[in-house]
């Protein structure tokens, strides 16, 4: 959907108008992270990175190779800087 974003949450599934730019951009940089030109994720929910994909509950999202290395390790610093 061009400039829609539909964006899923534990209340449920919203749709926009705004596009995924515009919402990157209204997010704080320290709890959302661009995963995939498609993609925006909340990194406290992120349960798992595996080939290429991070896990949230059931679903699968892809990493892009261009988004890999920045979301290894931020995902990974976050979750170190919270256990202190």
């Amino acid at each position: 959907m061009q400039n829609y974003v539909t964006i899923y949450s534990t209340r449920g599934k919203y749709v926009t108008m705004l596009s995924l730019k515009v919402l990157e951009e209204k997010l704080a940089d320290n709890a959302f992270i661009r995963v995939h030109k498609s993609f925006i994720a909340a990194i406290g929910k992120i349960d798992g990175i595996e080939a290429g994909e991070i896990f949230i509950g059931s679903s699968r999202i892809p990493i892009s190779r261009s988004y890999r290395e920045q979301v290894i390790e931020q995902v990974v610093s976050k979750r170190l800087w919270d256990k202190k």
